[in-house]
């Protein structure tokens, strides 16, 4: 009994130790202050807060094309003045473009002339006054298109690259970010030899500050105006060459194909250095005489030049649609249709759409017409001119 009673007595103080540490434990390991993270009262002990960090935007590529402004308003409200600022593209109802071109910076040497158009690099646009379109002036064109009386009398004004803007060429609008062009622009270095397409007589060589033929004064830098003697149907046709660097010929001089006139600049309004080339007719003052200088100039070797219209169900013009062609050659082409009045069509043809230089055989020329495709497959002819018709289904 002596031997199990002092057992007893021995364990009890063992035993209270052994409770008495691992309380002691316990609580230290589950005090407020000494919790691990995972199991720790939130509401007791608040996570330290991380401090706000914005998020960084996206910074946009640069544009090709730096002085643009690309917002469009609700509505066009007024025609500005200057050409100095570009001016937003107005609201098309019938069918605006969808088309986005990429614009590659303006080649440090000009391609040669056998260079499809489409791979070749487009020159800085010429900025002008925005005209307000009036839809209500659209044309009603014959329902025929009459490709018979071509006139693809003229050389090309370059000795160098001929192939002009794809972006900007006659009545587009370089993706909606200038207003309808009047003219082809062909991209060269400065000083590049600007040639006489045709034999004529200098109406005017100089600069454009007193006597004017675009929309201000200034406008074109250094010009050179020839009335050409070839007539056309009764009417006068008239060349002109914008931009120039310099001015090789004097007013009322004698030139025949391939004199040289000038030299490529970025004079006036250009933003960078090209040939502006403009066809007129009748009356060489008129900044609104213009017709479409492709269907004036003959097509490359081996190439031909398609004028066509895209009409709505009612047989009017639709500005601004995108054409897309595909031919012989495989490579894709688009151009668009004039976009307003102020970019006038061929007296016989009534186009509202000419794209030059395509490869012979066979093309696939299609558009989306209030979405359905409407196609025609049109053969192209060396050295010729070929014509369609795109309608939109009532």
């Amino acid at each position: 009994m002596t031997s199990t009673s002092s057992k007893k007595r021995f364990w009890i103080p063992v035993y209270g130790t052994a409770v008495v540490g691992i309380a002691v434990i316990w609580g230290l390991f589950w005090w407020p202050g000494n919790r691990p993270a995972e199991v720790s009262d939130m509401t007791t002990v608040p996570p330290s807060a991380s401090p706000a960090v914005s998020p960084t935007p996206a910074s946009s590529p640069p544009a090709t094309v730096t002085a643009t402004d690309t917002s469009e308003p609700a509505t066009p409200t007024a025609v500005p003045t200057g050409a100095a600022t570009p001016t937003p593209f107005p609201t098309n109802t019938q069918h605006p473009p969808t088309e986005t071109a990429t614009v590659t910076p303006i080649p440090s040497q000009p391609p040669a002339a056998t260079v499809d158009p489409e791979q070749t690099a487009w020159p800085t646009p010429t900025r002008e006054p925005w005209p307000t379109t009036n839809p209500t002036l659209l044309l009603k064109p014959p329902i025929e298109i009459d490709g018979s009386q071509s006139h693809l009398w003229f050389s090309r004004p370059v000795d160098g690259n001929n192939i002009p803007s794809a972006p900007y060429r006659f009545g587009m609008t370089y993706n909606q970010r200038l207003v309808p062009h009047r003219a082809v622009d062909i991209a060269n270095d400065p000083g590049t030899p600007v040639v006489a397409v045709g034999p004529g007589t200098v109406l005017y060589a100089g600069e454009d500050m007193e006597t004017l033929f675009g929309p201000k004064a200034d406008f074109y830098g250094r010009v050179v105006v020839v009335e050409m003697d070839w007539h056309w149907e009764g009417h006068t046709i008239y060349t002109l060459y914008g931009h120039l660097e310099s001015v090789a010929i004097t007013t009322g001089q004698v030139v025949n194909p391939g004199d040289v006139l000038g030299g490529v600049g970025s004079a006036g309004v250009a933003l960078g250095p090209h040939l502006h080339f403009e066809v007129r007719q009748d009356d060489p003052y008129d900044y609104g005489s213009v017709r479409n200088p492709e269907l004036w100039y003959w097509p490359f070797n081996g190439r031909g030049v398609l004028a066509g219209r895209v009409v709505d169900a009612n047989g009017y013009l639709m500005p601004g649609t995108t054409v897309n062609l595909e031919c012989s050659d495989g490579t894709p082409r688009t151009v668009a249709t004039y976009w307003d009045q102020y970019t006038p069509p061929d007296d016989a043809l009534v186009e509202n759409f000419a794209i030059s230089d395509l490869p012979a055989g066979t093309c696939r020329v299609w558009a989306d017409l209030f979405g359905e495709v409407v196609e025609q497959f049109v053969e192209i002819r060396p050295t010729e001119l070929s014509v369609v018709v795109l309608q939109a289904r009532p």
